[in-house]
């Protein structure tokens, strides 16, 4: 039995690890030269603020680690329920091995038994063939002797259908000749009616003429004996008899020469109907021949006939005795086919099985990489969330422990001085008194100029804020700021530094 081809192994491609969320990227901003040549940014809006660089920079910190830790915090929840997942594919593709296993036993049997029962399903047909063959042995040669009668009865039918095509077109052509000649006979007759009727009119056209030069002659000597009045109308006369003699000869001429064309046309036709003639001698002489190869052909036909139909019969006879035996052949080789087919059918159920065994097998190991895999990543992210907790609960506490300064402040020129303020970084003061974000920078000699606060609403205001606003009662102040005051106020200014929004023009004074 020919062996089935491998089939393949469908692979499963593994998971990728979770990987940690870049940062978003911010477009970098066009820049100009101040009065003072500082390179500060543009603004890209119409309601732009002023601020510096080093305030995106500065205070953009803790935005950055909590925005940091809650991507961590979801790439360990992701990476979590990613390794459970996984786990539980690895359990289930090692349950499918199993499975798989067991069937590939259950059908490496079954394949063996039907192997046997097909090999032995073939030897009870080779031994049907054999005696299948000797029986056919002894027809062989009846057979033999039929197929060269048949092929003597198809020669010598063939002989007979080309002498039936030769005398069909023996007696076409005979027909042709025999209608050639009646039609040139008939022509001949014709032609020669035509001459007939040319003579007749020829003497008819010669007896006007002679009576037209009687009349003429007797009306020349009427005019040459007439005298004074009778001489004018024997003149007319005479002119008259003249022009009727002429008028016979024309005619006279023309009957002639009809006449003549009569009698080469009654020639020619004379001439084409002996050649029709000879042409039908020849075709009757033909088709005598013709008609008498068809019978020879014929009888020669119904001789070869007679001589297959004895051969055939005794081929018949002989082959007879063969068809027990090829019955009990045609019966062993079904059987043998059947076993087979059966067995090539447990055989790929067999491969089957091993296929889906190998595939689940590799299926498990690919599962349990997943897996490891899985559960790899979620100690890693697991890993990153605890660092991004502690890197951002190290910018909270470098904010909440800003300094407490006094300084002068340059609001637009005026300044305030004395002022006290939580130092958050070098661009970012908070108003004690008040809790009033400001955004800025400090000057060479210490005062702190600012360029805008944090409204309200939590937003730049885009505007430098009231003195009042700045300065509030600072003789009622108690303490330090809260630090929901100073999240809220520096997470709003590294917002709007984050977008880009804002940019820094010092005064020249």
């Amino acid at each position: 039995m020919a062996e089935d081809e491998e089939s393949g192994f469908e692979t499963t491609t593994q998971p990728s690890e979770p990987t940690t969320p870049q940062a978003p990227v911010i477009a970098p901003e066009s820049t100009s030269t101040n009065d003072v040549n500082t390179a500060v940014n543009e603004p890209t809006l119409e309601n732009s603020v002023a601020a510096t660089t080093a305030v995106t920079t500065e205070t953009n910190v803790l935005e950055e680690a909590e925005k940091n830790t809650a991507e961590k915090e979801q790439s360990a929840t992701e990476a979590r329920q990613n390794a459970e997942e996984t786990q539980k594919a690895a359990e289930e593709a090692g349950q499918a091995a199993t499975e798989a296993e067991k069937r590939l036993a259950e059908k490496s049997v079954e394949y063996t038994r039907a192997t046997v029962e097909a090999d032995r399903a073939v030897e009870e047909r080779k031994e049907a063939r054999q005696k299948a063959d000797e029986a056919a042995a002894q027809a062989a040669e009846a057979e033999a002797k039929a197929s060269a009668a048949k092929a003597e009865l198809d020669a010598a039918n063939e002989e007979l259908e080309d002498a039936k095509e030769d005398l069909a077109t023996a007696e076409d052509r005979l027909n042709t000749a025999g209608e050639t000649d009646a039609e040139a006979r008939a022509e001949l007759a014709g032609a020669q009616d035509a001459v007939a009727a040319a003579e007749q009119t020829v003497s008819t056209a010669e007896e006007k003429l002679k009576q037209a030069e009687e009349e003429a002659a007797a009306a020349k000597k009427a005019f040459d004996d007439a005298h004074g009045q009778e001489k004018r109308a024997a003149k007319r006369e005479l002119e008259a008899k003249l022009a009727a003699k002429a008028a016979a000869a024309a005619e006279f001429d023309a009957a002639t020469e009809e006449l003549d064309a009569a009698k080469v046309v009654a020639e020619e036709k004379r001439a084409a109907a002996t050649v029709a003639a000879d042409a039908l001698t020849a075709a009757q002489t033909e088709h005598a021949e013709t008609e008498q190869r068809y019978e020879d052909a014929k009888a020669a036909a119904d001789e070869a006939e007679l001589e297959y139909n004895a051969a055939l019969a005794q081929f018949e006879g002989a082959s007879g005795d063969s068809d027990e035996a090829r019955k009990i052949l045609i019966e062993k080789r079904q059987a043998a086919r059947e076993k087979q087919a059966a067995a090539e059918e447990a055989k790929a159920q067999a491969t089957e099985a091993y296929e889906d065994y190998e595939a689940a097998k590799k299926q498990a190991a690919l599962a349990e990489e997943d897996a490891d895999a899985a559960a790899n990543a979620l100690a890693e992210a697991e890993a990153d969330l605890e660092a991004a907790k502690l890197a951002e609960e190290e910018a909270r506490k470098a904010i909440t422990e800003g300094t407490e300064d006094t300084v002068d402040i340059d609001l637009d020129g005026d300044k305030l001085d004395n002022v006290d303020v939580t130092k958050v970084s070098d661009s970012i003061v908070v108003s004690s008194s008040t809790g009033v974000v400001l955004a800025g920078l400090y000057n060479d000699d210490g005062t702190f100029e600012v360029v805008d606060y944090l409204a309200s609403d939590d937003t730049l205001a885009g505007e430098l804020p009231p003195v009042d606003l700045v300065l509030g009662d600072q003789a009622a102040s108690g303490g330090g700021i809260p630090i929901q005051v100073i999240l809220l106020g520096t997470a709003g200014v590294a917002g709007a530094a984050a977008a880009g929004t804002y940019f820094l023009r010092r005064r020249a004074n």
